[in-house]
């Protein structure tokens, strides 16, 4: 589940950099579509950090994921920083996730 989540958002917000620009001001009102990826991200991350409590409790990773919803919800939230979001999910994905030993 992981790796076809990482794989759609980076496809689908790196998609959306390129449409807005690259330069876009952080403040610009969300578009739909970065509203739209960022309700599938927060809809994983909830599954996610809800199997992890369940099933191998990792305080860092369940801090990453409550973070990670927070300035996601802010931002469907007040409509602005969509740009700065999907930057985010982008290189976060691309860089990948290493799970510790």
């Amino acid at each position: 589940m992981s790796l076809v989540h990482g794989t759609v958002t980076c496809l689908l917000s790196g998609r959306e950099l390129l449409r807005a620009g690259l330069l876009s001001p952080v403040d610009a009102s969300n578009t739909a579509q970065q509203t739209a990826i960022m309700q599938l991200s927060c809809a994983y991350f909830a599954l996610d950090t809800a199997t992890v409590l369940l099933f191998r409790l990792n305080p860092m990773f369940v801090v990453h994921h409550v973070m990670t919803l927070s300035y996601m919800t802010w931002s469907m939230a007040l409509g602005v920083g969509g740009h700065g979001v999907m930057a985010l999910m982008c290189i976060g994905e691309v860089r990948g996730h290493q799970d510790p030993p």
